[in-house]
């Protein structure tokens, strides 16, 4: 056998290779698009959508929540415009004169995250996000529906992890087409906490947005994978499972409770005062709040602005069991002088504000368990701020 008849029959071979396995490969493609169809057509969305993240790019807001997609855990699910809800209630009602719909705005703790999973929090509350029953906006709207019997009560809610009140301004005005009844926003824990005054808040945001962990390259890169083919969303889901159950199996959660349990407390932590970048950055704050206020003044849009609760201003004699070790570890871990600083400005500064912003001062006081890690809520602390957002909306 001629060298040239050799080469021939070498490539001939690589060929039928090729094509046997571009063509199991298609079969695979085809049956997994099938199961993940049967999978996720119930709560309208697609496997493009879930082998994302959560967020989406945002022209105006730089990130929001991304329509249709259902969380990790299947408790909840955002709906057509990025409300948060509950699985498979992806399409927004229409309003009858019989509805009174209350909006919720703000950041994580607002929609309802529960312990961050960075470092040793989650290992110490072991809590993870809330379902719709057990958070703010579940408390509230059964609250309002008791309370006003004769309409039929719906609390949405629009909040976006690390917003600032200048994204939850602009989210607003792109969602009062929707006529709510009453806004609630609760903000200050993502504002920026030093400023100058050649800084701009939208360059600030997206600059903050380009260092999220999502945005990294090689995320991006999995997530275009993911979102383009099935097979490879279940292959590398899969990956990530078992990478997540590893974790969570060596994870020595009694080891560290304990540890940090033993551990004496720090004083919180705050500078003797405020440099000029940190007044400028809460002057930028309550700017923002007064022009939100003003603005939804201006349209005779009932509201309520709260500035939101943080472990740094707990009362101490309050603390019981594990939260008595989360704050042991906040004292350690993340006493951010600056940022608690910053907070106590926003504090006092509200109390003279010619703007009604409303502290929810109670929340540091409670005896029961608030707070999960720096500043994420338990539903306790959750149901607590429902009956004081009820109780302003009645009165």
């Amino acid at each position: 056998m001629s060298f040239s008849h050799k080469k021939h029959n070498y490539f001939n071979v690589l060929k039928k290779i090729t094509l046997v396995t571009v063509g199991f490969l298609i079969i695979l493609e085809i049956v997994f698009r099938i199961i993940l169809y049967i999978d996720f057509s119930p709560f309208q969305t697609h496997f493009s959508i879930q082998g994302t993240y959560r967020w989406i790019n945002h022209p105006k807001l730089v990130w929001d929540n991304r329509p249709f997609y259902l969380d990790y855990s299947r408790k909840n699910q955002y709906n057509e415009i990025g409300f948060k809800t509950v699985p498979k209630d992806v399409f927004m009602p229409e309003k009858s004169e019989d509805d009174f719909w209350v909006f919720l705005f703000g950041g994580s703790t607002m929609a309802g995250m529960g312990a961050n999973k960075d470092k040793d929090w989650f290992a110490i509350s072991e809590a993870d996000d809330h379902t719709q029953e057990i958070s703010i906006e579940g408390h509230l709207e059964k609250i309002l529906q008791r309370k006003m019997p004769d309409k039929k009560v719906r609390v949405f809610n629009a909040a976006v992890s690390m917003y600032t009140v200048h994204q939850v301004f602009e989210k607003y005005k792109l969602l009062e087409k929707y006529n709510p009844d009453w806004i609630i926003s609760m903000d200050g824990v993502n504002e920026p906490t030093a400023f100058s005054n050649t800084d701009s808040i939208e360059n600030y945001l997206m600059n903050y947005w380009q260092q999220v962990p999502v945005n990294d390259k090689k995320i991006q890169w999995q997530f275009f994978l993911m979102s383009h083919s099935a097979f490879c969303y279940k292959v590398l889901k899969e990956v990530y499972d078992y990478k997540q159950q590893k974790r969570r199996e060596t994870l020595d959660k009694k080891k560290i409770q304990h540890k940090w349990n033993f551990v004496q407390p720090k004083e919180i932590d705050f500078i003797d005062k405020l440099h000029q970048q940190n007044i400028i950055a809460v002057s930028t704050f309550l700017k923002e709040e007064r022009m939100f206020h003003d603005y939804l003044e201006s349209v005779q849009q009932k509201h309520i602005l709260f500035v939101q609760p943080s472990l740094a201003f707990r009362d101490p004699s309050s603390l019981r069991d594990k939260e008595k070790v989360t704050h042991n570890y906040f004292t350690h871990i993340e006493n951010d002088k600056y940022k608690n600083s910053f907070f106590k400005a926003i504090y006092d500064s509200i109390r003279f504000s010619k703007v009604p912003i409303h502290s929810l001062d109670t929340i540091h006081k409670e005896k029961s368990q608030m707070f999960v890690d720096y500043c994420h809520l338990t539903p306790r602390a959750n149901q607590i701020i429902a009956e004081i957002f009820a109780e302003k909306i009645i009165n």
